[in-house]
């Protein structure tokens, strides 16, 4: 007897996460280089305003309550290789403070220059979903990064005045398909296409 429809049998659903293939699996941090008000970098010397060094970011409560400004954090440019694109992650640093009401920072529009946003939702969605160590809620496209662009991301928060101060980071994940300096390289099976 053959068995017959196995993958499914009893409702069951089957799924596995792809390792990286014999190309190197990178991240590459999302940088605050605008002056925006809430939003500082933290530096070894002390808070700054923006910087191209740092990705750590403190965010501020709002001025009233509800939401934030918005910010557009930027990658730098990779001119050295060829990237595609795999992954988001965020790490928040939430404050542990008694009876303090903790903020909670969203993201949206993530693209590669002037592309169409990579996210699935549409909106503002908490980073939560995407922190380091959580599956990966998906993305519309795992496109090729190609020197001079760079990837962006809008990023606000949600709180009241009285909200603390609230530290965070966000990082692309991507696989080195081809470096100046050592050669092609196979990405993983996520990433290849017919």
């Amino acid at each position: 007897m053959k068995p017959r429809n196995i993958q499914g049998a009893g409702k069951l659903a089957f799924g596995t996460i792809s390792p990286a293939g014999l190309g190197r699996l990178v991240q590459i941090p999302f940088y605050l280089e605008d002056t925006v008000t809430g939003f500082q970098v933290m530096t070894n010397t002390g808070l700054s305003a923006n910087s191209k060094e740092s990705p750590a970011i403190l965010l501020s409560a709002p001025i009233a309550n509800g939401r934030t400004n918005t910010v557009i954090l930027r990658t730098p440019e990779i001119p050295f290789a060829l990237l595609r694109f795999v992954g988001f992650v965020g790490l928040i640093n939430t404050p542990a403070i008694p009876n303090t009401p903790v903020m909670d920072i969203s993201v949206s529009d993530l693209k590669i220059g002037g592309s169409t946003n990579l996210f699935v939702h549409p909106e503002f969605a908490s980073l939560h979903q995407y922190e380091v160590g959580r599956p990966p809620p998906g993305f519309r496209d795992l496109p090729l990064i190609k020197s001079p662009n760079r990837m962006e991301v809008s990023v606000q928060g949600m709180g009241i005045t009285t909200s603390a101060s609230i530290g965070f980071s966000c990082a692309i994940l991507c696989d080195v398909l081809n470096d100046d300096e050592y050669g092609q390289h196979i990405s993983g099976a996520y990433a290849r296409r017919s």
